[in-house]
């Protein structure tokens, strides 16, 4: 019991701070740049084998797969607060592709997962990788209009 205390007090204070990511358009320097929060998972491997190193590996991984072309454009597009066909969706896609837009990973943390068995740090992570739109946010917007 006199364990206890300590752990509830340190359990609280790590879910207390973790400070989620935003996905959202900053200028950087001269220029503006998209930066996008990603969520991902552990492999089942490295959770089950419950090796910080492998389910801290394996989840930035995991983002990394996310933050492919396609994806990001689903990102680009809920930024602008806007809905798209699948077709333009499509298209936009290929737009975005043709950039060859290379995300790059700017940090990576652990999301806090209530678990009284184990420990649940790196299960879950999120990633914030920065993307140079060429043009910025306006030949963004462009490209979108002309999708349309």
């Amino acid at each position: 019991m006199k364990f206890f205390i300590p752990f509830l007090i340190l359990f609280g204070f790590y879910c207390t701070n973790f400070q989620p990511y935003r996905t959202e358009w900053k200028l950087s320097k001269d220029s503006e740049i998209f930066l996008a929060a990603i969520n991902a998972k552990a492999s089942e491997k490295a959770i089950t084998q419950d090796s910080l190193a492998m389910k801290r590996t394996t989840c930035v991984d995991a983002s990394k797969l996310l933050s492919t072309s396609a994806r990001l454009t689903r990102y680009l597009v809920e930024s602008e607060k806007t809905s798209l066909t699948e077709s333009e969706l499509q298209s936009l896609t290929k737009i975005v592709s043709s950039y060859n837009i290379t995300p790059a990973i700017e940090e990576c943390q652990s999301v806090p997962v209530e678990s009284l068995f184990g420990s649940s740090e790196w299960e879950s992570c999120q990633c914030l990788f920065s993307i140079t739109y060429p043009g910025g946010r306006k030949k963004f917007k462009a490209d979108l209009e002309n999708i349309r």
